[in-house]
């Protein structure tokens, strides 16, 4: 359900019984957040206007409406009752990604989470096998063969809810002056809670890819 109607980045992360219980509480109301958004958003894009412009303010501007073309985000004219984050570029060897900062638009202090997420990685595998290798019978260890996945653009697989794509809002540097603004549709790399929703279902479809 959550996955066909978007995921919420405001409020409680839902309980999901997988990750070990630890409450992190929300600094902020969403009411509190709607009250200093003004202030905020007049903040931010003054900073954004008299950002400087280099290589990579082109690139995250030609990348930021590729992003439109696929609809992971859309054009906006307006900042009247939204909340804005400021999009940059952070260099990665020869890619940029782009970061959407929602901790500035203090956007992930109205974010609470019930759990603490922790996602075992290649160490934890590795020791599994080698704990389950140890303790088999050496005349009958069994083959195995092993897949990765790593997932392109993989935050924009998810949606977010109609109320927040139509809430939360992106400034990005236009290089030819001023900047752009963008509402969000898919899952923002820079929101605490698309951590929490990618986590959360991401278990899922490993299995299912197995399955086909």
């Amino acid at each position: 359900d959550e996955v066909i109607a978007g995921f919420k980045l405001t409020g409680w992360a839902p309980r999901t019984g997988v990750f070990d219980p630890d409450v992190r509480r929300p600094q902020l109301t969403l009411d509190q957040l709607k009250k200093m958004t003004p202030g905020l958003n007049a903040s931010i894009l003054r900073a954004v206007d008299e950002s400087p412009v280099d290589q990579t303010t082109e690139q995250v501007w030609q990348e930021t409406w590729q992003e439109v073309d696929k609809g992971w985000i859309r054009p906006a004219n307006s900042t009247v009752g939204c909340s804005v984050a400021k999009r940059f570029g952070l260099q990665q060897g020869a890619k940029t990604r782009m970061i959407d900062d929602f901790s500035i638009s203090k956007v992930n202090h109205t974010y609470g989470m019930k759990e603490r997420l922790r996602v075992q990685a290649v160490d934890e595998l590795c020791a599994y096998l080698a704990t389950l290798m140890d303790g088999a019978n050496p005349s009958s260890l069994p083959r195995l063969k092993g897949r990765t996945f790593d997932l392109k653009s993989a935050y924009k697989q998810y949606g977010v809810d109609t109320w927040h794509s139509n809430f939360l809002q992106i400034c990005v540097r236009d290089p030819a002056g001023g900047h752009g603004l963008f509402n969000v549709n898919a899952l923002p790399f820079g929101a605490t809670g698309n951590v929490t929703g990618f986590c959360e279902y991401q278990m899922l479809w490993p299995s299912l890819a197995f399955m086909d």
